[in-house]
This record gives C-alpha cells, structure tokens and sequence, in this order.
C-alpha cells in the first residue's frame, strides 16, 4: 500500500507533521537562466517554456509518441532559432530541434560544450549535430538580444549578429539543495539523489537511488 499525493509542496513544516524516519529527495535540479539584454523580448522562450508547451499542454490530451510525431510539422518558433547555452541541455534542445526542420545555431560562453555527457555519448551527439548542419560557437560574450537575432561578441573579439527568428534560453542546472538543508538535523536519515546534488543525469540519478535503497 503505497501512498501517492499529487499537487502538494513539499515544504518543512510537513516533512515535521508526517514524522517520517527517512526522507529521499528526488527534486531535480535548479534551472538557471542566462541574464541577457533583450530576454524579455517577444522572440525569446526559455527551455523550460517551450518543454511546457511541447509536452505539458499537449500530454494532457495526446500521448507522448503523437507528440513527438506532431512536433515535426508545428512547433512554437521560427525556422531559425539560435539556442544561448551549449551544456547538455542546449546541445539535445539542438538536435530536437534539427531533427524537426530548424536551422539550429548554439552559442556557449565557455571554451567547450556538453562536457557533462558521458565521453562516447559526447562525441556521437557532436558529431550528428555537426553532420546535420547544427553551427555551434563557443567562447562567446552575449552582449544582447534584438528583434532579429542575439549580438555576440566572438572568442576572436570581433561583434556580429547571429540572425535568428526564436531564441531559446536554455541554462545550465544548478544543485537545489534548499529544502535538504532545512531538514538537516529534524530527520534521522536524509539522501539526496540526482541532479539536486549535482549533475548526475539519468545513470548517476539511477545509481544514487539504488545506493540509498540500499542504505535504508
């Protein structure tokens, strides 16, 4: 007999009215959104926006196979669309969206991209997003987002525009450790697992429950 609430936050002062010997949080990380001038422009969309339009709005009525085949002849944004962010998030937004018709470009502040894969995966991504005419820039400065694209400033220092119809802000992920750390000490065994520690993805998520499974 498993109990299941569903539309309940779970905040402190409950954690403390059910008196439970052991708590495991499984909340995922914090998503963190690039703050750039112009990102509250009509042509921008965050991640986490368009995943509730693609899949929260649709699920509710369709399964998820006919959402993935109906994504491929409508989609909430232009033909082009230029994703800020070149972590694991940025690069598979990139190739959903190739695959769906888009000119993808990703842009990345830092020296890499999607160093968070594992090493194989890695390539393998990067490779069919290269193969599939995804352009990718990393080292980049965002300087602003305008009506017709984002201006950069390139790891050459030189400024351009990167045209593009919809720009998606897709951050990074940050630990989400707050409620952990309100109920340090009122609860006897306390595990956190997944991506609210730190990035884990799906094999470490797996790993870490079956570690605290087992622990129990």
């Amino acid at each position: 007999p498993i109990k299941v609430k569903l539309g309940e936050e779970v905040t402190p002062a409950l954690i403390e009215e059910i008196k439970p010997d052991v708590v495991i949080l499984a909340l995922g990380g914090s998503l963190v959104t690039p703050q750039i001038p112009g990102a509250d422009r009509r042509n921008v969309i965050s991640g986490a926006e368009l995943r509730q339009m693609m899949s929260g709005r649709l699920k509710r009525f369709l399964k998820p196979s006919t959402v993935r085949r109906l994504t491929k002849y409508w989609m909430p944004l232009g033909k082009r669309a230029t994703i800020i962010g070149g972590d694991i998030v940025g690069c598979e937004l990139a190739e959903f969206l190739a695959r769906r018709g888009r000119k993808v470009t990703i842009l990345e502040s830092q020296p890499d991209m999607n160093t968070e894969m594992s090493i194989t995966k890695r390539w393998n991504v990067m490779r069919w997003l290269r193969e599939n005419g995804v352009t990718m820039l990393k080292g980049v400065t965002y300087e602003e987002i305008i009506p017709k694209g984002v201006v950069i400033t390139d790891n050459h220092g030189e400024k351009q525009t990167i045209e593009a119809d919809t720009v998606v802000l897709a951050g990074g992920v940050e630990p989400n450790l707050a409620l952990s750390r309100a109920i340090e000490g009122k609860v006897p065994e306390v595990y956190t697992i997944g991506d609210c520690t730190e990035l884990r993805l799906i094999n470490g998520a797996v790993e870490d429950g079956a570690c605290a499974a087992l622990a129990i």
